[in-house]
């Protein structure tokens, strides 16, 4: 054999190995500086510098890891590093677009950069993606808060405490919020309680929160922490200390609204605990409500409910998957007696259109369907409503079917019904100072089924339209944009349609006649 061969074939043996050892290398090399930036950012040597640095080096060998992209877009926002935290964000995006945990990032970013109404947009994203946890809702609210929306601000509080309890952050701000609002005696009961959970609050409950600060501070942040508490406590009883408010609106995690601190001072979490990858675990203590009811929501916006474990955690599992066929449901909130509107839309997989067959009563059986006649195009949304006459937790079914006859899970929507203040069904001319704006409507009627000769309750509400008219197969006509009034008798089936604008909103729903049975 000759030797000149031999020797050729052994060397690119030699050259092949040395470019496949170079690609592991590199490859491992990548995730080593992954490894080592964390241990630099999520443990007691603290260097955010040195993370950085390990990180960058990470995305020269590998400029997609998605760990890198993720941890310096959150490392730039911690150090004002606005621009740059929005271009990983992008580069994020753009790789891996099906992952929604950068939209908690891109919402804290754009807050820090002081454009809250995209905030708001990238909180409510991640909300429907059904990662976040409760860090997530407090911090919307704090946008909220920021921008005087006071009432957003209280719902979405009240709705993180309803789904995965209350701690020492969310009396905090919903506290806060409470003062704004005027409600003094509530506000008072929420900030002593937080008191009391904040007395308890150890390291390890901090740091799960703000797992970027720096270990060597958590011990003055909690004592701003309960500082805030105090000073909010402080407005109550009539003498705001002007020393406690300029300590606690020193830290990065609080926040004022325009009408200044007198209005209160609500907290920030800027890190929810899907975003910290695991690395700390839940709170050493139980909170306060441990099993009661909570809910979860999945990426369609569909809820289900489960009870709050000792941790504050929700034990609810998301209702159904969320294939294209499935319904997405999306609501605001219910308050007895008052209208409770939701949204539904699906997507068939064949293009053809569909219908909503609604469930109000959970009892298996569609008690209405959307549109009442026919069917819209696949991918429309209809809007359908109902009126509670009970406070407590509720839930309703709603189904997605075709022209041919296929039909969709029933997929579940849990909420809770509270009593309200007798507020208009569109609002009450509260503090929101959002304007509406958009051309909204629905027609509901309670109850559904009567007695011959008896009458229901029709209830519609619109907005962004100048008239209306709900007429009723019975002989009914009734004309104003938003209503409630009694039917007149209704002796068989009865239709009611809502018609606005010459047909910009149109909704009905059908009222039956409770059978009458005869022995032979």
């Amino acid at each position: 054999m000759d030797t000149k061969f031999v020797a050729g074939a052994i060397l690119m043996v030699f050259i092949i190995a040395g470019i496949l050892l170079h690609m592991e290398i590199a490859g491992v090399s990548a995730q080593k500086y992954v490894e080592r930036a964390k241990k630099n950012m999520l443990s007691d040597s603290y260097d955010l510098t040195k993370a950085k640095t390990f990180y960058e080096k990470a995305l020269e060998k590998d400029s997609t890891n998605q760990d890198a992209l993720f941890d310096l877009a959150r490392i730039s926002y911690i150090t004002g590093e606005y621009e740059k935290a929005f271009e990983y964000i992008d580069t994020y995006t753009q790789v891996y677009p099906s992952e929604k945990r950068i939209h908690y990032i891109a919402g804290l970013t754009n807050a820090y950069a002081g454009d809250f109404s995209e905030a708001e947009n990238e909180f409510q994203t991640f909300i429907k993606s059904g990662l976040a946890r409760w860090p997530t809702y407090l911090d919307l609210a704090w946008v909220y808060f920021e921008q005087d929306k006071l009432t957003s601000a209280k719902e979405t509080l009240l709705s993180a405490i309803g789904t995965f309890g209350d701690n020492a952050w969310l009396n905090t701000s919903l506290g806060a919020v409470l003062i704004a609002q005027g409600n003094t005696d509530e506000a008072k009961v929420r900030l002593e309680k937080a008191q009391e959970q904040a007395r308890l609050i150890t390291k390890e409950d901090w740091r799960q929160n703000y797992s970027f600060n720096n270990p060597d501070e958590i011990e003055s942040e909690i004592r701003q922490m309960q500082d805030v508490i105090k000073f909010n406590l402080s407005i109550i009883d009539g003498d705001p200390d002007v020393t406690l408010a300029a300590q606690a609106l020193g830290t990065g995690f609080t926040g004022i609204s325009p009408k200044g601190y007198k209005h209160g001072i609500v907290v920030s979490a800027c890190g929810d605990s899907y975003s910290q990858g695991g690395y700390y675990s839940q709170s050493s203590y139980c909170v306060s409500n441990q099993g009661d009811t909570c809910f979860v929501t999945n990426s369609c916006g569909n809820t289900s409910s489960g009870t709050v474990t000792c941790g504050g955690s929700c034990t609810a599992d998301p209702p159904g998957s969320c294939s294209a066929f499935n319904p997405s449901i999306s609501a605001g909130s219910c308050v007895v007696s008052e209208l409770y509107a939701i949204n539904i839309t699906a997507i068939d997989p064949d293009g053809d259109n569909v219908r909503y067959g609604i469930d109000w009563n959970n009892d298996g059986a569609v008690d209405q369907y959307a549109p009442t006649d026919g069917y819209v195009s696949s991918g429309s949304t209809q809007t359908v409503g109902n009126v509670f006459s009970t406070e407590g937790v509720k839930t309703l079914r709603v189904q997605a079917e075709d022209e041919g006859g296929a039909a969709s899970e029933f997929v579940s929507h849990t909420f809770v019904c509270s009593e309200g203040d007798g507020n208009a069904l569109l609002g009450g001319g509260d503090d929101e100072g959002e304007g509406g704006g958009g051309i909204n409507g629905a027609l509901v009627a309670q109850p559904l089924i009567v007695h011959s000769g008896d009458s229901t309750t029709l209830i519609w509400a619109t907005e962004g339209v100048d008239s209306c008219t709900v007429t009723g197969t019975n002989g009914d006509v009734f004309t104003d944009t938003s209503r409630t009034t009694s039917s007149g008798p209704i002796t068989e089936q009865t239709l009611f349609t809502l018609n606005c604008d010459s047909g910009v909103i149109v909704d009905s729903v059908i009222v039956n006649v409770v059978p009458v049975f005869q022995e032979i």
